[in-house]
């Protein structure tokens, strides 16, 4: 058995996939050969995905890479649950298929499990644009810190295990866990993760070692309302249930406030493009983010009729298209007129 896997669950990947293997090969000499593996689930594929991971393993042989393509698409979460399922190693590296490690990142987390009593690690990463030649966002950890509970953990952690290229589990702790309370909610690998740290020891990584991209998430189709505000559900639903697995309540209860304004970002959004079921979405929004300003402001958007919101819409971004010169004129001229003065 290897010591790490690095484990990659694929949907329609073809467009970054090549680069995220490069990514991850290229730091695979004879050395680290033996203890890493690669490991690849394809939730059937549409698009050239398997014929470049064939293409892959054709090409190097001298490494150990696993490919498994499901007949049927199964959803994300069955997706990167079977990763775990598949793996030949004690720890599991799960990247997206459009992430990239950075360089010497796999050395420097094998030194890491060195520590055979870490349950998991996150690693920190930056993000950028979908290019990869703009820096969007830089979350600086200063240490490490080694975390002997969950509550430890989802303290310091700032949130990074966010990405599934921030963690490294465990996979015998992965394969041992109940989680029919996780599938189907786009965020598996959150509940996973705080099944098995809430009591066992585990390590944040305060360097980045991984590269994501920002905007390249595949879960929601550009125009599908309904899934947007799912999907923005899916951290409070997560949340919620760490408050049953025994995570501290001022901890839970911070994150779902935080949370909340990126939900009521996404009813923007969502009523935008439009939205089908309202009720029954109204009803989600109330399991996990009941509020004042849900029931005064949101709820009233998303019954307002769908074309009316999308005319005023436009209407008010042309309207104010318009008069932005003029407010850029009247801000100058307060400026020159009504100078800020400063004392020594």
């Amino acid at each position: 058995m290897k010591k790490l896997a690095v484990g990659i669950p694929t949907f329609n990947g073809e467009k970054y996939i090549s680069q995220t293997l490069d990514s991850v090969i290229f730091q695979i000499d004879n050395n680290i050969s033996k203890f890493v593996c690669i490991v690849i689930s394809d939730n059937a594929s549409t698009d050239n995905t398997e014929n470049i991971i064939r293409h892959y393993i054709k090409k190097y042989p001298e490494i150990d890479i696993f490919y498994h393509r499901f007949d049927s698409n199964k959803g994300f979460d069955v997706n990167y649950d079977n990763i775990f399922k598949i793996s030949n190693a004690e720890y599991v590296w799960t990247l997206g298929d459009d992430d990239c490690l950075e360089s010497g990142a796999i050395l420097t987390a094998l030194n890491y499990l060195k520590d055979n009593s870490l349950s998991a690690i996150q690693v920190n990463f930056n993000k950028y644009n979908l290019d990869f030649d703009k820096l969007v966002e830089v979350v600086e950890i200063k240490n490490d810190i080694l975390c002997l509970n969950g509550n430890q953990f989802f303290e310091q952690s700032k949130g990074r295990w966010g990405a599934i290229a921030s963690l490294i589990i465990s996979k015998n702790h992965w394969n041992s866990l109940d989680l029919k309370d996780a599938f189907e909610t786009q965020t598996i690998f959150g509940y996973g993760l705080f099944k098995i740290i809430l009591n066992k020891p585990s390590l944040i990584i305060a360097k980045p070692l991984v590269k994501v991209r920002d905007g390249s998430i595949k879960s929601v189709k550009n125009g599908d309302g309904d899934a947007k505000i799912i999907t923005a559900l899916s951290s409070g639903y997560l949340y919620k249930n760490l408050l049953l697995y025994g995570y501290n309540e001022r901890l839970i209860k911070n994150e779902l406030n935080k949370d909340r304004k990126y939900v009521f970002q996404a009813i923007s959004i969502a009523k935008y493009w439009g939205i089908k079921n309202k009720i029954h979405l109204i009803k989600r929004l109330l399991s996990v983010h009941n509020s004042f300003s849900l029931w005064i402001r949101w709820i009233p958007i998303i019954l307002f009729p769908d074309f009316i919101y999308r005319l005023i819409y436009r209407i008010r971004k042309k309207i104010n298209s318009v008069l932005k010169p003029y407010e850029i004129i009247i801000k100058l001229h307060l400026k020159n007129n009504f100078p800020i003065s400063s004392s020594n």
